[in-house]
């Protein structure tokens, strides 16, 4: 019964901070008859904590601003319920014989920016698949935003399409991501045994990806100005709350789970299109996915372009990224046809 109430506790914004509020008046007013000292420095340990874990609230916030939704032809929107909350998925059928892509976009962005992305595969008369992740777009938010929770409601949305469609069946499938995206796709292939089995993947493509936590942990904490001396507690923390925020899950004890290779890692070809610079991310993340795979045995074949015309945001219509990611699209699939 405690577990379950602790893990109310966890999943809700600012109860934590207040319990530990609330702690500290209580104990100041118990003390204060006894002892002035033992009273303030009870009510110093509560505020402490409150601090901490209102800290530890902001690194799970959900996005202030949404993208307007997508609502425009030939996109087919349907509606899956999640843990009880509503994703919005769009999606058109392509030929039968041609592959099929899940795009999924950024953090702050939403399905509506990746249009322009997915417009070269719907020339090619692709199957195309988007969604608004949760707390983007039109989709419903949650109380506090993971990149596990994401992946779990972009799969449950796969499946959903798996089993109203046959938008996967006898194609071969690629991934799209950016930025966040490209991190929920490292997520997606290491738990792909919970997708449906029509879904077969062919090939990767990771624009300026995200490929771990760690150094956006280091970014907030700087945003937020946390002592040096508190992170430790404050990480503690934020990974007490993820695990107990994704409890189906396996547990996560270091920050390194939240980074490439044991965050997830793919076997099929990647094409990493590279911001240069990236105004948004810098080199840590794109550098860590090129170690990544020259450390792997077998590793998978990487495809490395950098862009100096490319920006990490703002490019939803870029025609030397499309031409490039067609080219290699192209040649995954010569070299995958029989």
């Amino acid at each position: 019964m405690i577990g379950v109430f602790w893990h109310w506790l966890q999943s809700r914004n600012h109860l934590l901070p207040l319990v530990w509020i609330c702690f500290s008046v209580v104990g100041f007013t118990t003390f204060l008859p006894y002892s002035l000292i033992y009273a303030c420095v009870f009510c110093a340990l509560c505020v402490f904590w409150s601090y901490i874990e209102f800290m530890v609230q902001l690194s799970f916030r959900a996005p202030i601003n949404r993208k307007p939704p997508l609502q425009q032809d030939p996109w087919i929107l349907q509606d899956v319920i999640f843990r009880g909350r509503m994703i919005r998925v769009h999606h058109v059928e392509g030929a039968p014989e041609q592959p099929t892509l899940i795009l999924t976009h950024g953090w702050t962005s939403g399905a509506s920016r990746m249009v322009k992305r997915a417009q070269p595969f719907l020339n090619k008369n692709w199957t195309v698949v988007m969604i608004d992740l949760p707390g983007h777009g039109i989709s419903e938010s949650v109380t506090k935003w993971t990149a596990e929770y994401a992946t779990s409601a972009l799969i449950e949305s796969l499946r959903h399409v798996s089993r109203t469609s046959s938008l996967f069946e006898n194609r071969p499938v690629f991934y799209y991501g950016h930025s966040m995206g490209a991190f929920i796709g490292f997520r997606l292939s290491e738990r792909r045994l919970e997708l449906p089995p029509t879904i077969q993947f062919h090939g990767w493509i990771m624009e300026s990806p995200m490929t771990g936590y760690s150094d956006i942990f280091i970014e907030t904490c700087d945003l937020l100005r946390i002592p040096s001396m508190f992170r430790p507690i404050v990480l503690r923390r934020t990974i007490s709350q993820f695990n107990s925020l994704n409890q189906n899950k396996g547990k996560f004890t270091t920050l390194d789970q939240t980074n490439i290779p044991l965050w997830g890692m793919m076997k099929e070809p990647i094409l990493l299109v590279q911001a240069t610079p990236d105004e948004r991310l810098g080199d840590l993340h794109h550098e860590r996915l090129t170690r990544v795979v020259q450390e792997m045995d077998p590793s998978p074949h990487l495809t490395v372009h950098p862009m100096k015309s490319l920006t990490h945001s703002g490019a939803a219509e870029h025609h030397e990224r499309d031409g490039l990611v067609n080219d290699w699209v192209e040649e995954m699939i010569t070299h995958s046809s029989p």
